[in-house]
Protein backbone atom coordinates (compact mmCIF):
# COMPACT_ATOMS: atom_id res chain seq x y z
CA UNK A 1 0.00 0.00 0.00
CA UNK A 2 0.66 3.44 -0.53
CA UNK A 3 1.17 5.47 2.50
CA UNK A 4 -0.31 8.71 1.77
CA UNK A 5 -2.72 10.74 3.41
CA UNK A 6 -3.74 9.29 6.59
CA UNK A 7 -5.94 10.95 8.69
CA UNK A 8 -4.03 10.84 12.01
CA UNK A 9 -1.16 12.65 10.29
CA UNK A 10 1.71 10.41 12.18
CA UNK A 11 3.99 12.70 10.34
CA UNK A 12 2.18 15.59 11.40
CA UNK A 13 1.31 16.64 7.59
CA UNK A 14 -2.09 18.21 6.27
CA UNK A 15 -2.91 16.51 3.43
CA UNK A 16 -5.24 17.84 0.30
CA UNK A 17 -6.94 15.68 -2.27
CA UNK A 18 -6.47 17.54 -5.62
CA UNK A 19 -9.90 15.45 -7.14
CA UNK A 20 -9.73 15.49 -10.99
CA UNK A 21 -13.18 16.31 -12.17
CA UNK A 22 -15.51 13.81 -14.15
CA UNK A 23 -17.40 14.39 -17.23
CA UNK A 24 -20.97 12.87 -15.99
CA UNK A 25 -22.56 15.53 -13.98
CA UNK A 26 -25.82 15.70 -12.27
CA UNK A 27 -28.71 17.09 -13.96
CA UNK A 28 -29.48 20.70 -13.68
CA UNK A 29 -31.74 23.36 -15.08
CA UNK A 30 -29.83 25.83 -16.96
CA UNK A 31 -29.28 28.35 -14.22
CA UNK A 32 -29.77 25.79 -11.12
CA UNK A 33 -26.11 25.48 -9.05
CA UNK A 34 -24.91 22.81 -7.06
CA UNK A 35 -21.79 22.76 -4.46
CA UNK A 36 -18.57 21.36 -6.73
CA UNK A 37 -18.84 18.27 -4.55
CA UNK A 38 -21.80 17.19 -5.28
CA UNK A 39 -22.18 17.88 -9.16
CA UNK A 40 -20.09 15.54 -10.49
CA UNK A 41 -21.87 11.95 -10.28
CA UNK A 42 -19.66 8.86 -11.60
CA UNK A 43 -19.15 6.48 -8.86
CA UNK A 44 -14.83 6.77 -9.38
CA UNK A 45 -15.63 10.61 -8.49
CA UNK A 46 -17.70 9.31 -5.53
CA UNK A 47 -14.93 6.67 -4.39
CA UNK A 48 -12.24 10.12 -5.12
CA UNK A 49 -14.30 12.32 -3.07
CA UNK A 50 -15.17 9.46 -0.11
CA UNK A 51 -11.34 8.90 -0.02
CA UNK A 52 -10.67 12.71 0.48
CA UNK A 53 -13.16 13.19 3.02
CA UNK A 54 -11.90 9.77 4.63
CA UNK A 55 -8.37 10.09 4.33
CA UNK A 56 -7.62 13.98 3.72
CA UNK A 57 -7.91 17.22 5.64
CA UNK A 58 -8.78 19.22 2.84
CA UNK A 59 -10.10 18.80 -0.61
CA UNK A 60 -9.78 20.79 -4.05
CA UNK A 61 -11.64 20.01 -7.10
CA UNK A 62 -9.95 20.57 -10.82
CA UNK A 63 -12.10 21.38 -13.01
CA UNK A 64 -11.61 21.55 -16.82
CA UNK A 65 -13.66 24.47 -16.91
CA UNK A 66 -13.37 26.09 -13.57
CA UNK A 67 -9.80 25.42 -12.68
CA UNK A 68 -9.73 24.95 -8.93
CA UNK A 69 -12.74 24.48 -7.39
CA UNK A 70 -13.54 24.79 -3.51
CA UNK A 71 -16.01 21.67 -2.96
CA UNK A 72 -18.29 23.48 -1.42
CA UNK A 73 -17.97 26.73 -4.68
CA UNK A 74 -21.61 26.25 -6.25
CA UNK A 75 -21.63 25.88 -10.14
CA UNK A 76 -23.89 24.78 -13.02
CA UNK A 77 -22.93 22.04 -14.90
CA UNK A 78 -20.36 22.63 -18.03
CA UNK A 79 -19.13 20.77 -20.86
CA UNK A 80 -15.32 20.78 -21.14
CA UNK A 81 -12.49 18.17 -20.81
CA UNK A 82 -8.70 18.23 -21.08
CA UNK A 83 -8.73 14.79 -22.35
CA UNK A 84 -7.99 14.87 -25.99
CA UNK A 85 -10.31 11.97 -27.25
CA UNK A 86 -13.35 13.58 -25.44
CA UNK A 87 -16.03 15.51 -28.02
CA UNK A 88 -15.69 18.49 -25.32
CA UNK A 89 -11.42 18.77 -25.53
CA UNK A 90 -11.10 22.26 -24.89
CA UNK A 91 -7.61 22.24 -27.06
CA UNK A 92 -4.09 22.44 -27.16
CA UNK A 93 -3.95 25.86 -26.55
CA UNK A 94 -6.53 26.19 -23.96
CA UNK A 95 -5.19 23.17 -22.27
CA UNK A 96 -1.75 25.03 -21.65
CA UNK A 97 -3.36 28.34 -20.58
CA UNK A 98 -5.43 26.08 -18.33
CA UNK A 99 -2.09 24.71 -17.07
CA UNK A 100 -0.82 27.92 -15.67
CA UNK A 101 -4.08 29.31 -14.69
CA UNK A 102 -4.23 25.96 -12.57
CA UNK A 103 -1.04 26.31 -10.97
CA UNK A 104 -1.21 29.93 -10.32
CA UNK A 105 -4.40 29.36 -8.49
CA UNK A 106 -2.57 26.20 -6.54
CA UNK A 107 -0.47 28.38 -5.80
CA UNK A 108 -2.84 31.12 -4.30
CA UNK A 109 -4.41 27.64 -2.31
CA UNK A 110 -0.73 26.44 -1.04
CA UNK A 111 0.01 30.02 0.75
CA UNK A 112 -3.09 29.38 2.79
CA UNK A 113 -1.84 25.91 3.61
CA UNK A 114 0.49 24.88 6.38
CA UNK A 115 4.19 24.35 5.58
CA UNK A 116 3.75 20.91 5.94
CA UNK A 117 1.52 20.34 3.58
CA UNK A 118 1.04 17.17 1.46
CA UNK A 119 -1.52 16.81 -1.63
CA UNK A 120 -2.74 14.00 -3.35
CA UNK A 121 -3.46 13.92 -6.65
CA UNK A 122 -6.36 11.89 -7.76
CA UNK A 123 -6.47 12.88 -11.25
CA UNK A 124 -5.43 11.52 -14.71
CA UNK A 125 -2.61 12.04 -16.67
CA UNK A 126 -4.31 15.10 -18.26
CA UNK A 127 -4.86 16.90 -15.55
CA UNK A 128 -1.33 16.21 -14.06
CA UNK A 129 0.81 17.06 -17.44
CA UNK A 130 -0.04 20.65 -17.75
CA UNK A 131 0.63 21.06 -13.57
CA UNK A 132 3.59 18.65 -13.34
CA UNK A 133 6.22 21.37 -13.80
CA UNK A 134 4.76 23.98 -11.67
CA UNK A 135 4.16 21.07 -9.02
CA UNK A 136 7.56 20.47 -8.01
CA UNK A 137 7.74 23.24 -6.04
CA UNK A 138 4.89 21.15 -3.43
CA UNK A 139 4.90 18.03 -1.56
CA UNK A 140 2.52 15.95 -4.51
CA UNK A 141 1.66 12.35 -3.90
CA UNK A 142 0.50 10.25 -7.54
CA UNK A 143 -0.98 7.09 -6.20
CA UNK A 144 -2.40 6.77 -9.30
CA UNK A 145 1.11 6.23 -11.24
CA UNK A 146 1.64 3.15 -9.03
CA UNK A 147 2.87 0.61 -11.39
CA UNK A 148 0.25 -1.86 -10.60
CA UNK A 149 -2.57 0.51 -10.92
CA UNK A 150 -2.93 0.35 -14.50
CA UNK A 151 -6.94 2.17 -15.36
CA UNK A 152 -9.35 3.47 -14.19
CA UNK A 153 -10.66 -0.03 -12.39
CA UNK A 154 -7.31 -0.49 -10.62
CA UNK A 155 -7.51 2.67 -9.53
CA UNK A 156 -10.93 2.50 -8.14
CA UNK A 157 -10.14 -0.87 -6.42
CA UNK A 158 -6.99 1.23 -4.69
CA UNK A 159 -9.41 3.84 -3.91
CA UNK A 160 -11.62 1.48 -2.36
CA UNK A 161 -9.26 -0.82 -0.70
CA UNK A 162 -7.43 2.32 0.84
CA UNK A 163 -11.06 3.87 2.53
CA UNK A 164 -11.80 0.18 3.82
CA UNK A 165 -8.49 0.13 5.68
CA UNK A 166 -8.71 3.69 7.15
CA UNK A 167 -12.30 2.32 8.41
CA UNK A 168 -11.58 -0.92 9.57
CA UNK A 169 -8.54 0.67 11.42
CA UNK A 170 -11.22 3.46 13.01
CA UNK A 171 -13.42 0.39 14.23
CA UNK A 172 -10.65 -1.58 16.03
CA UNK A 173 -9.73 2.17 17.77
CA UNK A 174 -13.06 2.33 18.89
CA UNK A 175 -13.45 -1.30 20.12
CA UNK A 176 -10.38 -0.55 22.23
CA UNK A 177 -12.63 1.29 24.73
Amino acid sequence: MLDVCKPDNTANNNTVALIGCGSSKVDLDEDEKLPAIDLYDSNYFGLKREYGEELCDDIFILSAEHRVLPPNEKIGTYDASLTKRSDSYIGDDKKKQWGIETAQELEAVDSEMPENTVYVMLAGEDYITPLEDSLRAYRVEYPFRIKTIKGIGDQMGWLRSEIDEKQSSNQTEFSDF
